[in-house]
């Protein structure tokens, strides 16, 4: 699961990652070859030197050619690497959140998502990506540098290992730690920007209830929470590097007084050269000591991460069932002794066996907590978890390719929502379609004063604040025909709305004769509600009437009840 996102850094970017690896080694290199040229320098001092001053320098100056070649690579291949990578894994993980079903993701927090796109996004980068190659030079600096000082001394090499090994045992004991403490962070930040995202949405409710006091009370404990865990996750990270650094100095001292001692009674024929060289490779043996248990408690707090999202975004995802492909001639809906309940023993249905004939015009009227907006819900599978049959045509909609029934059919809901772009834009949902074809529907949807007022390239602006009720309400139509659909569902789109901008939006659903219209309104308006084929009467769950305005009315039953109560 999580190899399918890791796979996503280096997919197309082996290039990158090859001369980046073999800049980290060179760095490694170089710095094992600074040792060399300290015992070098030292001893052509001291007068117990093999290389002249002009060679010394000569060494110098390929050491500094190397060192540009290596940076320059490093310049150009580093930052693409990270670049290509992060865009890759950011649009592989959002083609897979676009996958999910709208039921599976309106039982989902945004702020999850927000989160990993964002603040965990970035640590990933920090603690995952940027460490493979510090891993690889550290990796490389131990084992080039205590292969230099086995050369030297293996006798002093042993005092060496033998200082650092507590240490070291107690800094990669530390190391779940931190990841632990990384993953709390993601998640009470999820919390903090969800505290965001509902203050920022709620904001004219807290002001009409003077709520602010209350409001800034609760999102003070949330950046409380959120900067208490990033608190404790830095005091663990000073832990593991306190621990590092501890083992750096004992073990540096100790080899310094050890070599000291070795040169002054002459064993092994240390010079002092070597044992400053020695030294100084000591913090290429150290310095990965004290680092690779913290860079493995990154790697391993990043991999945490990605692991988190990936089980967010594999959580039904899958698309499985019949396609119904092009449909030439719209099937019925048919609905068969439906029952669903919002919680055990609770029925928001009860037992629905209804029709609806293709092109076709139905209007669902009840009172409110009636079961219509629910009804709706089911025909678009926001929620599965019901019993009973629902059928287009012979095809159980549970067996249909969710994909295949978003195309089949679309819903409008009450509040559209609209992009921070182009009118055009918004009608196709940035999709191609030939000019004739999106002229067409805005025409029909009613729209064309407002393209010849302002233009199609005309900003929404954010939410479509720019716009009126009336004119989202003509987007979501305007879309609706352009991915022609062969139902349109419409959820009290209009209850917004004013009484003669709702009777120009009716009159355009109306007027769709080519396509299936289910409406759910609470507008109980005479002249619009007789131009519909047929008018459903839900009360508590239950189908209890259905036919035209005047038979509905003639009968003197519960319509009749709830159109005189209205008007």
């Amino acid at each position: 699961m999580v190899h399918n996102y890791t796979k996503e850094f280096f997919r197309n970017n082996k290039i990158n990652v090859l001369f980046t690896v073999l800049v980290y080694i060179t760095n490694a290199g170089v710095n094992i070859g600074v040792s060399w040229y300290i015992q070098i320098i030292m001893d052509l001092m001291a007068g117990d030197s093999n290389y002249s001053f002009v060679m010394v320098v000569q060494l110098v100056f390929i050491l500094f050619l190397i060192l540009i070649i290596s940076s320059t690579t490093s310049y150009f291949t580093y930052p693409l690497f990270l670049q290509r990578a992060m865009v890759q894994y950011k649009e592989k993980a959002f083609k897979q959140l676009l996958k999910k079903n709208i039921s599976s993701f309106a039982n989902e927090s945004t702020a999850t998502y927000i989160s990993a796109y964002t603040n965990d996004a970035i640590s990933i980068e920090d603690n995952y990506l940027k460490t493979i190659f510090e891993l690889i030079q550290m990796v490389i600096m131990f084992f080039g540098s205590l292969a230099l000082m086995l050369a030297y001394s293996g006798r002093l090499t042993l005092v060496a290992v033998l200082l650092s090994v507590l240490p070291l045992l107690a800094s990669i004991l530390t190391g779940n730690t931190l990841a632990r403490k990384e993953e709390n962070v993601s998640n009470q930040n999820e919390k903090y920007v969800a505290s965001i995202k509902d203050v920022l949405s709620g904001f004219s409710i807290v002001k009409s209830f003077q709520a602010e006091r209350e409001i800034g009370h609760l999102f003070n404990a949330n950046i409380a929470r959120l900067e208490d865990a990033k608190y404790s996750r830095n005091q663990a990270m000073v832990f593991i590097q306190s621990i590092g650094n501890l083992a750096q100095i004992i073990a540096q001292l100790g080899v310094m007084l050890a070599g000291a001692w070795m040169v002054l009674n002459q064993l092994a024929g240390l010079t002092p050269g070597m044992v400053m060289a020695f030294t100084n490779l000591m913090n290429f043996v150290m310095q990965p000591l004290a680092l690779i248990p913290q860079l493995l408690a990154q790697r391993k707090a990043g991999q945490a991460l990605i692991k988190k999202l990936a089980k967010n975004l594999d959580h039904h995802v899958s698309d499985e069932g019949l396609d119904l492909g092009v449909v030439t001639n719209p099937p019925d809906l048919r609905l068969d002794q439906v029952n669903y309940a919002y919680e055990e023993g609770k029925l928001a249905l009860k037992n629905i066996s209804y029709k609806f004939e293709s092109k076709k015009s139905y209007a669902i009227v009840g009172g409110s907590g009636s079961g219509k907006s629910t009804l709706l819900n089911l025909l678009m599978i926001n929620d599965s978890d019901y019993n009973g049959n629902i059928y287009i045509g012979k095809d159980n909609i549970k067996d249909i390719l969710k994909s295949s029934l978003y195309s089949f059919l679309t819903q409008i809901q009450q509040n559209v929502f609209i992009f921070n772009a182009s009118l055009r834009e918004n009608i196709t949902m940035f999709k191609s379609f030939p000019n004739q074809q999106v002229e067409r529907v805005i025409e029909m949807s009613g729209l064309s004063q407002l393209i010849q007022e302002r233009g199609d390239d005309f900003l929404a602006g954010e939410n479509g604040n720019k716009l009126s009720g009336g004119e989202k309400q003509r987007i979501a139509i305007a879309r609706a025909l352009l991915k022609d659909s062969q139902v349109l569902l419409v959820d009290e789109a209009t209850s917004a709305l004013d009484n003669q901008t709702a009777q120009q939006i009716n009159k355009v659903i109306l007027d769709l004769k080519e396509i299936t219209r289910i409406v759910v309104t609470h507008r109980l308006d005479s002249n619009i509600l007789r131009q519909y084929d047929e008018i459903l009467v839900l009360k508590d769950g239950e189908l209890i009437e259905h036919g035209k305005f005047d038979d509905l009315m003639a009968d003197k039953q519960y319509f009749y009840s709830l159109y005189m109560v209205a008007n």
